[in-house]
């Protein structure tokens, strides 16, 4: 089974550490009380612990997104907009049933089909139309089966080369004999298609055609509660980093943030010297969805984050990077919508603005801040007098949103005080205080009750991966110049297209920016993915960013042949100027700390992902961190207060 949303409060049974429980009361926002449903036993376990163990178990979809016709799921998701009210409503009414029933114009049994797939699976690709159950197997009888099967050995597959037409007619003729009924041509031409391209090319042209399907081994080498609206963007900070190493100004980073606007916590970050897009953006979601615990771990941080589990909208406003039919059709299957705010009507976006201009305050007190302006800058030289590398602002910024701004009394954030004694009166509260009452509630507010998390960490992951297709040759695939193998791909060496077979076909693969090294292959007919390394293994792992930076350096020496060797023969010449001390710039500095900055989160993958074709997607941490020295320079306690937000 696999449920990508885990409705996690009293009365929920899951599955933690092999053992059936169920939930019986919020211990704190981050933790629940459950009771082994076996032994009646008491017990308190974290969120993170549940979806990790929850995770473990799932059995991923088979179903990839992109492979769905468009039709097909705008049709899913029509149902889903319909059958949403009712699920888990214990009280709904035949006369809800049949009004739904008349809006999709379908039965009232097929109502009640779906509503238990969706209670079970709470996703939309269970409401996809199913191929038949025997889709795929031969319905002949035995004798019709071996009538085809012997036409095609010793007519078909002959060095005459006979046609389809002929064969076919080969076949009405046998069949007649026998007093057996002849199959549909098109039956026919599906058996044609199942003979693998390397076995027709031999028997019906020879060795020397059927050399080119061979494969080519790889060498050694609406703000009511919590969670109901997130809102999400991007900055470029307003400060310069140090590289690591020679201690040389590199740049500004930019910085994607996610914020929830009933309580104002933020729910996740990415933070990265590579420029916004639909990748950061996923990794940004993806950070803000997943657990926490491991994400501090690497950083060095420790605090109160409870923030995890799937908002009901995700705010964007309408920048291309935030467009993309893949990033709305992952957050549609994990249960949130993504909405764009209208053109000209910045209200909409004002509370991640006003914390990213908070933020943007706060920065403008850092030894080589750039200001705001040219004229607030004035004399002062940010690059002179830089400190702070990528992990040491990260960290710093860990500090200040999580130990500063969540624990500070925000203006914009009100709850009833029974002490008080008006019966409308409210007072401040800070971000953490209004998200714990957001989930468990007070006297005089309900609470959310029930947190929605991820069940299948994995699925997450793979489906918010950036995606392309490519068609499958004897070296395997090449995507960017660069070739990929694996055995898993051999049967499907010059597979035609299915709707025409003139064209070759072409299968679907992902890809992890930071670690373009393996891909992850779509395998149609077991429906799943598999990892694809590079065909020559000893190259070295590098990052997508990496590798366009490569392509650029090549473009501008005039190399007109770009190959895989080329790139890789360039890489290494671009790392000896980089780490030329007598040659650093500051765009030399930068992206040496771009490749750190990938490397320290390839590092962090989990074990397991060695090159093969029987490994499974890995689920990486959110995001990128390490642990870093103490800062210099920052004093954590005297920072200046945060301006407080407008009410929108």
């Amino acid at each position: 089974m696999s449920t990508s949303t885990l409705q996690v409060g009293p009365g929920a049974i899951l599955t933690v550490d092999e053992q059936l429980v169920c939930v019986l009361r919020f211990v704190s926002s981050t933790e629940v009380e459950v009771s082994v449903v076996e032994t009646g036993k008491k017990k308190t376990v974290t969120l993170a612990e549940i979806s990790h163990s929850m995770g473990s178990r799932a059995v991923l979809s088979s179903v990839e997104l992109n492979e769905v016709d468009p039709e097909a799921w705008k049709e899913a998701v029509e149902r889903f907009h319909w059958l949403e009210p009712l699920m888990f409503k214990h009280d709904r009414s035949v006369a809800e049933i049949r009004a739904v029933a008349v809006e999709l114009m379908t039965s009232q049994v097929s109502i009640y089909r779906w509503l238990k797939k969706l209670e079970e699976h709470r996703n939309i690709r269970c409401l996809l139309r199913r191929r038949r159950g025997d889709a795929g197997t031969k319905r002949l009888s035995a004798e019709v089966e071996a009538v085809i099967e012997r036409v095609i050995r010793d007519t078909y597959l002959k060095e005459l080369k006979p046609s389809p037409t002929v064969t076919y007619n080969v076949l009405e003729t046998e069949c007649r004999r026998l007093g057996l009924s002849c199959p549909s041509k098109g039956t026919f031409l599906n058996r044609l298609d199942e003979i693998l391209p390397a076995e027709r090319e031999l028997k019906r042209k020879g060795k020397n055609a059927a050399l080119k399907h061979r494969p080519n081994r790889g060498s050694l080498p609406g703000v009511n509660g919590l969670y109901s609206i997130w809102q999400i963007d991007h900055t470029e900070v307003d400060i310069e980093l140090v590289d690591s190493v020679d201690r040389i100004a590199i740049g500004r980073p930019w910085i994607t943030v996610v914020i929830d606007t009933f309580s104002r916590m933020v729910v996740g970050w990415y933070i990265s010297f590579d420029p916004p897009g639909t990748i950061g953006t996923g990794l940004a979601i993806t950070n803000a969805v997943l657990p926490k615990d491991s994400w501090m771990r690497d950083l060095g941080v420790d605090y109160d984050w409870p923030c995890q589990g799937k908002p009901r909208i995700i705010h964007c406003d309408n920048a291309k990077e935030f467009q993309g039919n893949a990033l709305e059709l992952a957050s549609q299957e994990h249960g949130f919508q993504l909405r764009f705010r209208k053109k000209k009507t910045p209200q909409y976006g004002a509370y991640i603005e006003r914390y990213l201009g908070t933020v943007g305050r706060e920065i403008h007190a850092l030894d080589g801040t750039t200001f705001e302006s040219v004229g607030a800058k004035a004399e002062y030289d940010p690059a002179g007098n830089a400190v702070l590398t990528l992990e040491n602002f990260e960290k710093w910024l860990a500090h200040l949103i999580l130990g500063e701004y969540h624990q500070k009394i925000h203006s914009g954030v009100k709850g009833k005080n029974a002490e008080l004694k008006s019966e409308y009166a409210e007072e401040p509260r800070t971000p953490l205080q209004r998200f714990h009452e957001g989930l468990l509630g007070t006297d005089d507010f309900p609470g959310l009750g029930v947190l929605p998390i991820t069940g299948t960490p994995e699925q997450l992951y793979q489906d918010f991966l950036p995606v392309f297709t490519r068609t499958i040759q004897t070296y395997g695939v090449r995507w960017e110049h660069i070739d990929y193998y694996d055995s898993i791909l051999d049967k499907w060496i010059g597979s035609k297209a299915q709707s025409d077979k003139r064209n070759a076909r072409e299968f679907l693969f992902r890809y992890d920016p930071r670690d373009i090294s393996r891909l992850y292959f779509w395998e149609p007919d077991l429906k799943k993915y598999f990892q694809i390394g590079y065909r020559n293994m000893s190259r070295p792992p590098i990052s997508y960013w990496e590798l366009k930076a490569v392509r650029s350096f090549i473009e501008k020496r005039g190399m007109t042949e770009v190959n895989e060797d080329v790139i890789f023969r360039s890489r290494e010449a671009r790392r000896v100027i980089v780490h030329d001390a007598t040659n650093l710039t500051r765009g030399a500095a930068r992206e040496r700390e771009r490749q750190r900055a990938h490397r320290l989160v390839g590092a962090k993958k989990p074990a397991g992902q060695a090159r093969s074709s029987t490994s499974e997607m890995p689920t990486p941490s959110p995001s990128k961190g390490a642990n870093t020295p103490s800062l210099k320079q920052i004093d954590l306690q005297n920072l200046p207060d945060f301006d407080e937000f407008e009410e929108v």
